[in-house]
C-alpha cells in the first residue's frame, strides 16, 4: 500500500498478486488530524482517538478494504503519514469495550512498514539468508553500565521477548541469534552483517526528534 500526499488529496497504489490498484481521496489538513490523534493517544483520550482512528481509516484503508481482506499489509507512507501509527485505525469501534479489545488494524492484518517501493522489490529479489533471525535487547538491568539507564528506564523483558521470538525460528531449524545486555552495544549493532538476515529485532528505547530528524537515535550500551 503505497501512498502519496499531494495538496488536499491522498492518493493510494495498491500492489497485489492481481495487479495493481489506484484509489484517492480528499484528505484536507489530514497531517493536522493526524497531529490531534497523536497526542489523543498519548493523553489516552479515548473519545478523540476512537472517532479519528476511524476517519483516517476511512481515507487511508477503506478505499481498498475488498483488495486486502484477510492479506499482510506492507504500507509505504509518505511525507507525514511517517508519523500515523496504521496500526491503531479501526473500521468501527466497540465503545464500551476496553482498548486492548477494540478492533485495532493490527489485529486484522499483520502490518509491517516500508521506505519505497522500489527498496521493497529490491530486498524481494534478496533471498540471501531471508528467514535467518537477529535480535538486540540492551535491557539496561541493575548489571548495566549504559549512560542511559538512569534516562530511559530498565527494558526487563526484552530479553525474554526475544527469546520467544527466537524460538519461532531455531524450531524451523533458521538462524536465530540474541545479543543481549552488555554484548548489545551501538558498535555491535554497527558491526553486524544485516545482509544475512531477513528479520532484525530492536528490544531497547528510541528517542525521535522532530525538528531535527537527523538527531533521533536509538539506545545501545
Amino acid at each position: 500500500m503505497n501512498y502519496y500526499h499531494a495538496d488536499s488529496t491522498v492518493y493510494l497504489a495498491v500492489m497485489h498478486g492481481q495487479g495493481l490498484n489506484i484509489f484517492h481521496r480528499p484528505a484536507d489538513n489530514l497531517s493536522e488530524i493526524i497531529e490531534i490523534f497523536r497526542q489523543s493517544i498519548l493523553t489516552d483520550d479515548k473519545i478523540t482517538m476512537y472517532q479519528i482512528s476511524q476517519e483516517l481509516y476511512q481515507i487511508l484503508i477503506f478505499p481498498a478494504y475488498d483488495i486486502i481482506e484477510n492479506q499482510q499489509l506492507v504500507i509505504i507512507p509518505d511525507g507525514f503519514l511517517h508519523r500515523l501509527p496504521f496500526e491503531t485505525l479501526m473500521k468501527t469501534a466497540k465503545t464500551h469495550s476496553k482498548s486492548s479489545k477494540q478492533p485495532w488494524l493490527i489485529v486484522q492484518h499483520p502490518v509491517v512498514y516500508a521506505l519505497s517501493a522500489s527498496m521493497l522489490f529490491k530486498e524481494a529479489r534478496n533471498q540471501v539468508a531471508k528467514e535467518n533471525f537477529i535480535g538486540f535487547a540492551p535491557v539496561f538491568s541493575e548489571r548495566s553500565q549504559s549512560r542511559w539507564r538512569a534516562f530511559a528506564g530498565t527494558l526487563p523483558y526484552s530479553k525474554k521477548e526475544l527469546e520467544s521470538i527466537a524460538r519461532l525460528f531455531t524450531k524451523n531449524r533458521q538462524e536465530a541469534q540474541i545479543i543481549s545486555y552488555q554484548d548489545a552495544t551501538d558498535a555491535r549493532f554497527k558491526a553486524s552483517d544485516f545482509s544475512k538476515y531477513g528479520y532484525v529485532h530492536l528490544g531497547t528505547h528510541a528517542k525521535v526528534n522532530y525538528e531535527r530528524p537527523e538527531l533521533s537515535c536509538l539506545f545501545f550500551e
